[in-house]
């Protein structure tokens, strides 16, 4: 039963990434179309509190977690949930210019976005404020192709809302690219806050 689930801790040298996505048709997707073990949680939907205390026992035994969803008001409501949950997880794919992103093909009939419900996106406060001024949801599946090569990586995306960018060494870009390299750049790592 997930509300006893108990889980190991992550060998030394391995990836220590988990994604989770509420979207069953990306886990569709990274079934069929990433080769190898693929660590995604699909939650289906918004997570039980059962579900998140899952996560964040996952995150304490020693795994790092990368949470997206939809671009609608039940997707942020999922992220920001998840990170009041797991503090130290990250978002995956979920700022402004992802949203921008996801609306331009739209692989579904766009609808329209109720932004009395949206809430805020502390992660990137500009995702907030583009999905007001469209006020049209976005769906995950407009960035499988990014999402896909993210878990083919085993890493989230490396990029950040500019307002969390920081100075970082590229060995630690290195760490996401799996090159070494040694001097210092400007970079966006999906752990920063």
């Amino acid at each position: 039963m997930l509300h006893r689930a108990v889980w190991p801790a992550p060998w030394h040298s391995e990836n220590r990434w988990v994604f989770l996505t509420e979207n069953p048709s990306v886990a569709a997707a990274a079934l069929n179309g990433v080769p190898g073990t693929v660590r995604l949680l699909c939650t289906v939907g918004t997570p039980s509190r059962t579900e998140l205390d899952a996560v964040a026992r996952l995150a304490a035994a020693g795994w790092r977690i990368a949470v997206r969803a939809d671009f609608d008001c039940a997707g942020l409501a999922l992220v920001r949930a998840v990170l009041a949950t797991v503090p130290q997880a990250v978002v995956w794919r979920m700022t402004a210019d992802d949203y921008t992103a996801s609306l331009h093909p739209a692989p579904f009939e766009p609808g329209v976005l109720d932004a009395d419900c949206l809430g805020e996106t502390p992660w990137d406060p500009a995702l907030a404020a583009a999905m007001r001024a469209s006020g049209r949801p976005a769906y995950e599946e407009a960035l499988i192709e990014e999402l896909l090569a993210d878990l083919r990586r085993a890493y989230p995306s490396p990029t950040t809302p500019a307002s969390t960018l920081k100075m970082c060494t590229k060995a630690t870009l290195g760490l996401l690219t799996g090159r070494d390299e040694t001097t210092t750049a400007a970079v966006r790592p999906p752990w920063s806050s």
